[in-house]
């Protein structure tokens, strides 16, 4: 939008000195009056000329900070899409992480529930092997007692 204005303007100001090099050029004695005339119009369109040329000088000079704004947001939009590619790296990274803790503590848990599976059969086991020893403890008492019993009787 501004391309355009700004190629308008500058097709004013061509025309606007072909205009004045019109009138400037060639003015014969009987023009001279029509010349003075017209002097006022002619020193008018000199400020247009200078006014469109002082406005397409504006014009070039935001078209080229758009320029350099464009340029700028190029590069900052760079910028975020390497970091987001990043992150999306780091992301999968922690997932893979993740799953490969879950997949540990899965296995862990496992051996953990077998582990008290055994513990829990050692102890049954321990526990009826001190019931046998007891029991034999017992026995021996008892038969200790009875031969000595036997040996006081004899």
């Amino acid at each position: 939008q501004l391309q355009l204005k700004l190629e308008r303007l500058g097709a004013e100001a061509e025309a606007a000195q072909a205009s004045l090099k019109q009138q400037q050029s060639g003015y014969s004695a009987a023009e001279a009056e029509r010349a003075r005339e017209h002097q006022s119009e002619n020193e008018a369109m000199q400020r247009r000329l200078v006014d469109l040329e002082r406005t397409r000088f504006e014009l070039r000079r935001e078209i080229d900070e758009m320029h350099g704004q464009h340029e700028e947001l190029q590069q900052h939009f760079s910028e975020q899409e390497q970091a987001r590619s990043e992150l999306r790296s780091e992301c999968d990274r922690l997932t893979q992480l993740l799953r490969a803790e879950r997949s540990t503590s899965s296995k862990l848990q496992a051996e953990a529930d077998s582990l008290r599976d055994q513990l829990s059969v050692v102890e049954n086991a321990e526990g009826s092997l001190k019931k046998a020893i007891a029991a034999e403890r017992a026995e021996t008492a008892q038969a200790q007692r009875d031969a000595r019993r036997i040996e006081e009787q004899a």
